[in-house]
């Protein structure tokens, strides 16, 4: 493993937009050790564990290294990890790709400004050309597919950040498009701008990863929080499943990345299930199952390929009670706990610190809480990989009597204590596309369970 550029530091650096139209002197990448360990194995199946290891991997927003001099312990952290950070060229389009419609000078400029900015990052940050690391790229504000895509409404025009992604698209176009658009009615505009919108990310996103593997060819290249992070749209049967269409609808996408990166960050404090909830806070069944639902929809787009779950130690700043304070215990363990139960190749961690006050918070509670448990956490034996996962008699996994020793509609109650736990109030019949879906968490759902759950192998 080459980590010559690294210094036995595994550290993602987050830096200011810059002026400059392309970058000319990358950013340096920060040069300060820190006491980690050796890896775990490192050969495997086009990714970095095989197949029945669990990775640990450590990555951290850099913006004053002296920060850094956290201890480890004995965690078994990876060292190869690079994050590449929205923000650490001005040419990633933030407000969304109208702003590759529109750039000066059309597509062609762009995209020779930006690749030379981009390739100038990876080369400065990593002056390997061999590095065999994870590289992976923060390009996480607006998605490759249409259906499903989040946003809000806004009225504060194209250039603001203010994830009005589809109609600022639709705006965009009706004025560059506008001869094209004449005549058609409401019905065919709108696919128009579906066509077109998932014909420019993708263009976007592949030029972006050739980019990185034209100078860095032996890299494995993810992009940070695809599938995105969704705690919501899971509980809403529609909303679910337009997600699923959506990244159904750009399969080449999961196809040109070599991992798939999802995020279980912590977006409350969850507290144990019957307590009353407070402002910013959860249940732990609700937190349990959100880690589950969006991790089952990486794997199930992974197709096979590695799949690295992002967490944090602590909660999500846009939460205004507990935001950026160290999570608790459920919250430190479970994503873990989930990712490795769920046959996920491994976990990212990923921080940041803003300033000595942080800092002074952050350092004893690794020492203290996060080290012990990941050590122990990290000296579990692998989980044995079953030879035929489809033949696995979910019944018997979930404690139902007489089980049968196959996959039927008498294992249907141990589904809904699988990946529902407490809180199951969406129709997955209606997530996953059944016909005449009735409304109702019932056996007439069970086709869509292994459509869904099991896609892989049925």
């Amino acid at each position: 493993m080459h980590r010559t550029s690294l210094l036995g530091a595994l550290v993602a650096l987050l830096v200011a937009a810059l002026a400059s139209t392309v970058l000319a002197s990358p950013p340096p990448w920060p040069q300060w050790p820190m006491p980690v360990h050796a890896p775990l194995i490192e050969q495997g199946r086009r990714g970095m564990p095989p197949e029945e290891e669990f990775g640990l991997f450590y990555s951290i927003s850099a913006d004053r290294p002296e920060w850094f001099n956290i201890q480890a312990g004995q965690v078994p952290f990876r060292q190869d990890v690079v994050l590449v950070s929205a923000e650490a060229g001005n040419l990633y389009p933030r407000q969304g790709p109208h702003i590759i419609e529109t750039f000066p000078g059309g597509r062609p400029a762009f995209y020779a400004a930006f690749v030379a900015q981009l390739q100038g990052i990876i080369t400065g940050w990593i002056t390997d050309p061999g590095y065999d690391g994870l590289i992976s790229l923060d390009y996480e504000f607006f998605c490759p597919w249409w259906t499903g895509h989040y946003g809000w409404a806004s009225s504060e025009g194209p250039l603001a950040l203010d994830y009005d992604f589809l109609q600022d698209w639709r705006d965009t176009l009706s004025v560059t498009r506008a001869s094209h658009l004449a005549g058609l009615n409401t019905a065919d505009r709108e696919a128009y701008f579906k066509r077109e919108w998932e014909a420019t990310t993708r263009e976007f996103f592949e030029r972006a990863v050739a980019a990185v593997r034209q100078v860095r060819p032996l890299a494995k290249i993810g992009i940070y929080n695809q599938p995105t992070q969704t705690y919501w749209s899971w509980i809403f049967p529609d909303s679910a499943h337009a997600m699923r269409v959506g990244h159904d609808d750009v399969r080449w996408f999961w196809d040109l990345v070599d991992v798939i990166l999802p995020s279980i960050y912590c977006s409350y404090q969850s507290i144990p299930d019957g307590q009353t909830r407070g402002p910013g806070q959860d249940h732990q069944a609700s937190f349990d199952a959100y880690c589950r639902n969006n991790i089952a929809e990486a794997i199930r787009v992974a197709k096979g390929k590695p799949v690295y779950v992002y967490v944090s130690f602590v909660y999500h700043p846009s939460n205004a009670h507990y935001g950026n304070q160290p999570v608790n215990a459920h919250n430190l363990q479970r994503p873990f706990q989930i990712a490795r139960e769920m046959g996920t190749d491994g976990a990212v961690v990923w921080g940041w610190v803003r300033s000595q006050q942080q800092y002074d918070t952050m350092a004893p509670f690794f020492a203290n809480t996060v080290v012990p448990f990941l050590e122990e956490f990290s000296a579990l034996p692998a989980l044995p990989i079953p030879e035929d996962p489809c033949t696995a008699d979910l019944g018997a996994q979930g404690g139902v009597p007489s089980s049968d020793g196959s996959l039927d509609q008498n294992d249907f109650v141990a589904f809904v204590s699988l990946y529902f736990g407490l809180n199951y109030r969406a129709d997955v019949g209606k997530q996953g596309g059944v016909a005449g879906s009735d409304g109702l968490l019932d056996n007439n759902d069970f086709v869509s369970f292994v459509n869904i759950f099991m896609s892989n192998c049925r």
